[in-house]
């Protein structure tokens, strides 16, 4: 199981899982209820499910633009629909 941790992946993703691990602490300490999830009628309700539902359309997006760069295109588009469809869904 030690071969895991040498892997050149796991040294990738060493340096932002610990920041990510250092604020997921800061904000165990300083912000009261931050980790506390409640479940009233049949759903869940907390800071940490808010931060997911308003991250979602975004990690949708920029797993779209990874897709596009990662094959060797550079395309601003998925920019503009998102305020395209930010400036509509405003407007509604």
């Amino acid at each position: 199981m030690n071969w895991i941790f040498l892997s050149p992946t796991w040294t990738k993703l060493r340096w932002p899982l610990a920041a990510l691990g250092l604020v997921l602490l800061f904000n165990l300490l300083f912000t009261a209820g931050f980790f506390h999830l409640e479940v009233k009628d049949g759903r869940l309700y907390g800071s940490l499910v808010d931060i997911l539902n308003r991250a979602a359309p975004t990690m949708l997006l920029a797993l779209g633009m990874t897709l596009v760069i990662a094959t060797g295109g550079v395309d601003l588009s998925v920019g503009a629909v998102m305020a395209i469809a930010g400036a509509v869904a405003a407007m509604l």
